[in-house]
């Protein structure tokens, strides 16, 4: 595989949880290679392999590596039958974040649409009203439909900064849509809802 930055998808249909698939050893090199290009402060919150404890499972599709110069990501998400380890997650992340936000709160969503790598203009203009916020992803705009349910879930936002934490060639020409002091940058954290728990990453 190519040294260069790729977008990793791990699609996660929350509505077919009951079909576990497992990863292929081929998912799991290609996991390993992805984290392995991003630097280790920004992927130190995933699981740095796809062996799961028992107890867990995969809700598990596909990976997707499209490349380019716009905003790059990680998303894992997996299904989770342990409530022990969803309340022991839930409690390490609560000491751990920087914010811990729900979808009704009001939340500065990158405002970008992963379908066609564009700006979506007019959630641009609703966020110049939230400038002192830090950026989540806008998971209404995500490749694949989450069931009503997720958006009932907790963000737990552990980390947002602004600057260049790839090289140039990685990172978005145009910034994200955000305002200018957020046109470099990264924004990373965990959602859960009850057993789905979606890790994520976004730099640009």
């Amino acid at each position: 595989m190519m040294k260069s930055l790729i977008l990793l998808i791990i699609l996660l249909f929350l509505t077919s949880c009951q079909e576990n698939k497992s990863p292929t050893e081929e998912h799991k090199r290609n996991y390993k290679e992805i984290l392995s290009l991003y630097p280790n402060s920004l992927v130190a919150h995933f699981p740095q392999d796809l062996d799961l404890p028992q107890g867990l499972h995969w809700g598990f599709s596909d990976l997707l590596f499209p490349r380019g110069r716009y905003l790059s990501y990680i998303h894992l998400a997996i299904v989770c039958d342990d409530q022990l380890y969803v309340d022991s997650l839930e409690k390490r992340l609560s000491i751990d974040s920087k914010e811990i936000l729900n979808f009704k709160d009001t939340c500065l969503f990158i405002p970008y649409d992963y379908r066609t790598f564009e700006i979506i203009k007019e959630d641009s203009v609703k966020n110049r009203r939230l400038n002192g916020k830090y950026p989540v992803p806008n998971f209404r705009r995500w490749h694949y439909q989450f069931v009503p349910e997720f958006y009932e879930g907790t963000i737990y936002l552990l980390d947002a900064r602004k600057g260049y934490f790839l090289p140039d060639s990685c990172l978005s020409r145009y910034g994200v849509g955000l305002s200018k002091d957020w046109n470099h940058g990264y924004t990373r954290g965990v959602t859960i809802m009850k057993k789905g728990i979606v890790y994520w990453l976004e730099v640009w």
